[in-house]
């Protein structure tokens, strides 16, 4: 072959891979265009979605139940103190801190670190003569920290138990149940 042929031949394929790159970058930016479209389309759709339940919320929110609902919403979440003996293998082992540390290790593999959370397992009192103590949560979750109470099987190294015994809405009623020895199921 001639050089001038294939100089021309280089030029047509250069001329050819550029026409073709326009094409494709075209293609791509027709493409892309009509993705932008259905997008702005599904977006709308959700702003007028959106519209319309907050209109509906603002609706429901006029009505005198909605009040109500809004009150109960509102109130502080109940109190309940759980009572509790502890049996142990080793009872001069069995401390406040190891009593509450073994509650929320037993909650938390139960329920997860949430649900630990959510229950908020407090020791309120506790007598290391007795082995015996209450325990604050909210009326949400009472039974919550009730089976976690009975997934306790060491503190502080011992071998030991929680046995719920009662549950109160006051404090003063359950240290009133521990003075006297009560055993109340």
């Amino acid at each position: 072959m001639l050089p001038e042929t294939m100089v021309t031949y280089n030029v047509l394929f250069i001329a050819l891979g550029l026409v073709l790159g326009a094409t494709l970058i075209a293609y791509e930016q027709r493409v892309m265009a009509e993705k932008i479209k259905l997008l702005e389309t599904e977006v709308s759709v959700l702003v007028m979605e959106r519209n319309r339940f907050w209109k509906i919320v603002g609706m429901v929110l006029e009505t005198s139940e909605a009040e109500e609902v809004v009150k109960k919403l509102a109130t502080r979440r109940r109190r309940r103190y759980i009572v509790f003996y502890v049996a142990s293998e080793n009872p001069k082992q069995v401390t406040p801190e190891g009593v509450e540390e073994a509650l929320r290790e037993a909650a938390r593999k139960l329920y997860g670190t949430l649900g630990v959370g959510d229950m908020y397992p407090q020791l309120v009192y506790f007598d290391e003569k007795l082995l015996a103590g209450i325990v604050r949560t909210t009326h949400q979750f009472k039974y919550h920290v009730i089976a976690a109470m009975g997934f306790v099987r060491t503190i502080n190294g011992a071998r030991a138990s929680i046995i719920p015994v009662a549950t109160t809405g006051t404090i003063k009623r359950a240290k009133k149940l521990l003075m006297h020895g009560r055993r109340v199921l």
